[in-house]
């Protein structure tokens, strides 16, 4: 029997099967298993089903990781190359190599329009609508939940502060916000606690949408 679970369904299934309380799993190498077991029980005996369980929160972990490691990746490639700019393919191959690992050949697409017009400065609106100053609210959000748990949240609330120092400069970079992003995210999920996680997860994610829409310099 293999030692790993491999999961392959889209990052959207994920996410829906994370708010499961738990969740069976019945790979092809289980199923063989039951059969060569069944065939050395005596008369009378028989195994009616086998499969692995995981509870949803360890898909929501899952996920979490995925999020920092995309976020870190983001830093990476945004630290030296402008976001109206495509990273250099042995910039994108370092940065998969030291966040990810190995994942075999990587492919860069090139496209006509990398992105749109850069909007700079904390009065700058990202195409989907969102403003910077509407990110402040969500890091609040965070604190707010932090503070209510009995946990020491000291890295939690000194990561919302480094972030919200940098988005409220004049003309915050990229990088360094994406960066302190990850931060938040890592420390958050190393709380373990679902309410800052949650709260976390969608100041992040307005935050990435606003830097990949081009809102800050």
């Amino acid at each position: 029997m293999p030692e790993l679970l491999y999961l392959t369904q889209p990052i959207e299934e994920l996410e829906r099967q994370a708010q499961e309380k738990s969740l069976r799993f019945k790979p092809p190498g289980l199923t063989a298993a039951q059969t060569v077991w069944d065939r050395e029980l005596g008369p009378f005996q028989s195994i009616v089903n086998m499969s692995y369980i995981l509870s949803g929160t360890s898909i929501s972990g899952l996920l979490g990781q995925i999020r920092t490691k995309l976020v870190d990746v983001i830093a990476d490639l945004t630290v030296t190359t402008p976001l109206t700019e495509l990273p250099r393919r042995e910039d994108v191959d370092a940065a998969l190599h030291q966040r990810v690992g190995h994942l075999g050949d990587v492919y860069t697409t090139t496209v006509v329009h990398p992105s749109g017009p850069t909007a700079i400065g904390s009065g700058a609106t990202a195409s989907a609508g969102l403003n910077v100053s509407d990110i402040l609210p969500l890091l609040d959000a965070v604190r707010a939940a932090a503070q209510t748990t009995d946990t020491d949240t000291t890295d939690v609330e000194a990561a919302v502060t480094a972030l919200h120092e940098v988005i409220s400069k004049p003309d915050p970079e990229t990088g360094e916000i994406v960066k302190r992003a990850g931060k938040l995210r890592e420390v958050a999920d190393k709380l373990g606690i679902a309410a800052v996680s949650s709260a976390t997860s969608a100041a992040v994610s307005a935050l990435t949408d606003l830097a990949m829409n081009g809102a800050f310099g």
